[in-house]
């Protein structure tokens, strides 16, 4: 078995590579929204959140699919070439053939390789029968309906390696840990004479997150990546960004060389303007505004120096005060939010239903799934009721299994997509409007659909079509698919392709056509209707009451068409699977949600006011009055200090003649 075993083993690495791969590719193409450039701290927090939700999407993205394909093809149940799980033998004379299926030994203890139980493992039950792999000295068949054993010791046990019914479902129990160590892989390489080129794996705790018995499977469920490097260059944002401008505004308190200055100017101004405007201020108040429309109209080009800017600020605004302010300042105002990096699912809600068959009793209550297995009056399971092939009561498990593989693996796909999108963060670095997030939410939930509508077909039909077309033969139809011919006296069994009618006169080749299909009998909208459901229950021992034991059904009742709201009862599986079973998306903003986590501090706007005609002239007169007081209080002290300093230097110099003189 190693051989097909290694070469599912090179699959898988190429399969996570590729994965991987292209998941870097999807997620370098992303865009930063930025209207402002952001700082080196929140383009790391964005960033750094933005890889962890990329890797964690990564695996949850990839980990449907894989069980999916698991799921598909232990259902199908097919026939290893290696003979390991499925066996067709003829019966000696005849053109008769019997089927068998693979029993193992319970292995209890995995680290313990020689320890098997008493309990048998069975490949028509279960794909992971596992066998201790080895090198034996031995040929042995598997003899119909004994459990399988060989006879002799092996010549050596390969440590953490099994085998069983499928390469790939042994593969996932194995580990490697006989490929890190040397004296295990040059065992291997003495007894088989290949491998004489290959080294042992490197084994660090400082470089593997992984251990040597680490099994197959938890390694390709992480799709084998040992680590993320990261490296985050804000320098190239910023370069990209390019902002154009920076602007700050800043409160600050008066310095008390300007209130002095200020105070005296006040006082200055009233004193001049009381001592001159007192006669003539009615008179004065008249004239100014009488000229105003005149000045206003003959001067236009100069009305800019008589307006002066405020800021008006805000303080932790309630969300009527932003509504408010919005109405009357929408085009100036500003509200830079607190947390600009907000998670969508905080103020979000989305939900997903899916259709409500996989989720009624015909999927999920196990005594419907009972209508199947058919007891005798002794209790003993009929292993083949003696119904024919495309009856329902014989292979309708089977569309019930395949449809619970289908709704469990779209139902965790859905619910990581719900999960990736709402995990995702939103930079809202200034606050925006209810109009502006309903805008922004309807992009994201077009988005969000897409991902949804678009999950069936490039995931999941790539593989049911590979399955499709890889020839294998099904268990479940091998007497469709086996023919007995006689050679020279010797009856030879063959495997060829299965004919299966149609609706049309010539029979469906399964080898040339995608689809062969039979109807059952019943058809999809019989779970709507419940004259149809009870027609199920009534006909399931079909006049053999004396025979089997009947099952209580009573609780199984058709479901309500009413609960569809994207489908309808007659729609196909195939249709329905490609619309990934999306009953319903909602999706809605919460504002006032939105508005909590922005939590803006302050909110500004800059108005533009013009002087009137008397501000300007006690503007004008504060500033001759201030300056004249000013001046009073400081030109005398000024001519003192010139005085003095005249005096100094007059001294000094009559002290150096008078020095000069007496020498």
């Amino acid at each position: 078995m190693a051989s097909a075993q290694f070469q599912i083993l090179s699959i898988l690495c190429r399969t996570s590579r590729r994965v991987v791969n292209g998941a870097l590719i999807e997620f370098a193409a992303m865009t930063i929204l930025s209207p402002s450039a952001l700082s080196r701290d929140v383009v790391s927090t964005y960033i750094g959140t933005s890889i962890e939700q990329f890797q964690k999407n990564t695996l949850d993205n990839f980990r449907p699919l894989y069980h999916f394909v698991s799921s598909l093809v232990e259902e199908q149940q097919f026939l290893s070439a290696l003979g390991t799980n499925f066996y067709t033998r003829g019966v000696l004379g005849s053109n008769n053939f019997v089927t068998f299926s693979a029993i193992y030994p319970q292995q209890v203890d995995l680290t313990q390789s020689s320890f098997m139980s008493n309990e048998t493992c069975q490949c028509n039950r279960t794909s992971d029968c596992v066998y201790p792999a080895g090198i034996y000295n031995q040929t042995r068949s598997i003899i119909p309906n004994e459990v399988f054993s060989l006879d002799v010791s092996p010549l050596f046990m390969i440590p953490g390696f099994q085998v069983g019914c499928l390469p790939q479902n042994a593969l996932f129990q194995s580990t490697l840990e006989c490929f890190y160590n040397q004296t295990c892989l040059d065992i291997v390489i003495s007894l088989t004479g290949a491998l004489r080129t290959v080294s042992p794996l490197n084994i660090s705790n400082s470089y593997s997150q992984f251990s040597p018995t680490t099994t197959i499977a938890v390694l390709f469920d992480n799709l084998m990546i040992e680590s993320w490097e990261n490296s985050i260059h804000f320098a190239t944002y910023f370069q990209t960004c390019a902002p154009k401008a920076c602007s700050y505004s800043y409160v600050q308190r008066f310095v008390l060389i300007y209130m002095i200055t200020t105070i005296v100017s006040v006082f200055g101004g009233i004193r001049v303007a009381v001592y001159i405007a007192s006669p003539l201020f009615v008179k004065l108040i008249l004239r100014l505004c009488c000229r105003r429309v005149q000045v206003i109209e003959a001067d236009e080009g100069h009305e800019s120096s008589r307006i002066i800017s405020q800021q008006v600020i805000v303080r932790n605004p309630s969300l009527d005060q932003f509504e408010h302010l919005h109405d009357m300042y929408s085009s100036i105002l500003s509200c830079p939010c607190r947390n600009s990096s907000i998670q969508r699912s905080t103020f979000i809600s989305s939900e997903v239903q899916i259709h409500p068959f996989c989720t009624s009793h015909f999927v999920r209550d196990d005594r419907w799934l009972q209508y199947w297995t058919m007891k005798f009056l002794d209790g003993s399971i009929d292993p083949t009721p003696s119904f024919d092939f495309f009856d329902f009561r014989k292979n309708g498990f089977k569309f019930f299994n395949y449809v619970k593989i289908l709704c469990d693996t779209v139902n965790i796909s859905l619910a990581n997509i719900v999960h990736s999108f709402q995990a995702k963060y939103f930079f809202s670095p200034q606050l925006i409007t209810p109009l502006q997030l309903n805008e922004t939410v309807q992009d994201w939930n077009a988005s969000f659909r897409s991902q949804i509508y678009s999950l069936y077909p490039p995931k999941f039909y790539p593989m049911e079509e590979s399955i499709r077309q890889s020839g294998s033969i099904s268990r479940d139809i091998i007497e469709h698919s086996v023919v007995s011919n006689q050679i020279n006296n010797t009856w030879i069994l063959e495997y060829t392709t299965s004919y299966i009618g149609t609706n049309g006169p010539v029979p469906c080749d399964c080898m040339q056509a995608p689809y062969c299909i039979m109807p059952m009998l019943i058809y999809n909208e019989c779970f709507y209707d419940e004259d149809c459901v009870q027609m199920l229950i009534d006909q399931r021992l079909c006049g053999n009451q004396n025979i089997y034991l009947p099952i209580d059904l009573d609780n199984i009742t058709a479901l309500d068409p009413n609960t569809l709201i994207s489908f309808t009862p007659q729609d196909q599986l195939i249709n329905l699977m490609f619309s990934s079973l999306a009953n319903q998306l909602v999706y809605t903003p919460n504002y006032t949600l939105y508005y909590a986590e922005c939590q803006p501090e302050i909110c500004t706007y800059t108005i533009d006011q013009e002087l009137h005609a008397v501000a300007r002239i006690n503007l004008v007169i504060g500033l001759i009055g201030g300056l004249a007081v000013l001046l009073r209080i400081l030109v005398p002290s000024f001519i003192k200090i010139i005085h003095l300093f005249y005096s100094f230097c007059y001294q000094q110099t009559r002290g150096e003649k008078f020095f000069s003189s007496i020498i």
